[in-house]
């Protein structure tokens, strides 16, 4: 793969309404994550540390550039399938309460075409990615909630969604249920 100069930070922020930080990243050399634990989750914070987990083995291990999205679907389905264990084995030790762990998530990778270097991103749940272009953020994912399918259906208008009621509801996340189907997009590197 042809090698880019990439300058890149991270940071993450406890926020003003909770006690514990349910969120996790990776800022590696050709794979980022965010993984945002779903509050309304007992735990959240193991969710999101585990997809980041299974996305720093991606990193370690390396992928093939040609075949990202199999390697971000791999990754994801190996997330999930910890997070059902977890739960699962919590569920036995305390089978008095029902035990949740979730967490919306988008990743960006490295991968490559005949035409050269792209990012491969892919997101699950609310989590969202952006790009920064000409001095503004522009939302490049949609977001898997009640609310983007209503502004979608024409039901209720952008300005609405961020007061409705059911905002915080997500439709797609890494969780114990079966299945985490993300969406992929690819956006090309340019030349700065």
């Amino acid at each position: 793969m042809n090698r880019i100069e990439l300058h890149h930070g991270a940071r993450t922020d406890i926020g003003r309404v909770r006690a514990v930080n349910q969120d996790a990243y990776l800022a590696a050399a050709d794979v980022f994550v965010v993984a945002d634990g779903m509050g309304g989750h007992d735990a959240g914070e193991v969710a999101s540390a585990i997809a980041v987990e299974e996305f720093a083995a991606l990193a370690e291990a390396g992928y093939d550039p040609r075949r990202g999205a199999e390697a971000i679907t791999v990754t994801l389905e190996a997330a999930q399938r910890r997070i059902a264990a977890y739960v699962e084995e919590q569920q036995a030790i305390d089978g008095s309460r029902q035990i949740r762990a979730g967490t919306t998530v988008v990743a960006a990778i490295l991968v490559e075409d005949d035409e050269g270097p792209l990012w491969l991103v892919a997101n699950l749940g609310d989590s969202r990615a952006y790009v920064f272009t000409e001095g503004r953020l522009r939302q490049v994912s949609v977001d898997h909630s009640l609310v983007q399918e209503l502004v979608a259906a024409g039901s209720i208008t952008p300005q609405e969604a961020t007061t409705h009621p059911e905002r915080n509801v997500v439709t797609r996340a890494l969780d114990d249920s079966d299945s985490a189907a993300a969406d992929f997009f690819t956006l090309r590197v340019t030349a700065v």
